[in-house]
């Protein structure tokens, strides 16, 4: 059963491989269609992150509200797991204390490797690390 409009819009780099996964995934598994989907490469990004500066965008994936609020990267872990079907419970262990901490850490491990882990071995140079040359 598909909501009759998408309660968030969730807004990801689609020239990033791991960024993209995400999006498949979560994709995949919003039955209820709850989300939209937006590249950050659209112009409908500007309008949805209006409020937020334009060098802050390109850092993380955002989960934008029908009402405007704005949550990005490790915070908005928690917001599209319970946007998901059987969300709400895996949502409220998430909120335990010690996980917060736990999740900030695995999302800035994956954003600071996605060049490695990204199955298109791409991400814009400004936003990754590159390897050194040896």
């Amino acid at each position: 059963m598909k909501a009759a409009k998408p309660k968030a819009a969730l807004v990801y780099d689609s020239d990033c491989g791991v960024c993209t996964n995400f999006k498949e995934t979560v994709e995949a598994l919003d039955r209820r269609g709850n989300f939209e989907f937006v590249s950050l490469r659209e112009p409908r990004s500007d309008t949805l992150l209006a409020p937020m500066p334009k060098e802050a965008r390109m850092s993380s994936f955002h989960v934008v509200y029908a009402d405007g609020r704005i949550v990005s990267a490790d915070e908005a872990v928690p917001h599209v797991v319970r946007l998901l079907p059987g969300g709400a419970v895996t949502y409220w262990l998430l909120k335990v204390p010690g996980m917060k901490p736990l999740i900030r850490v695995s999302y800035n491990w994956v954003r600071r490797n996605r060049w490695r882990l990204s199955r298109k071995k791409v991400c814009p140079p400004d936003e990754a690390p590159r390897p050194r040359a040896p």
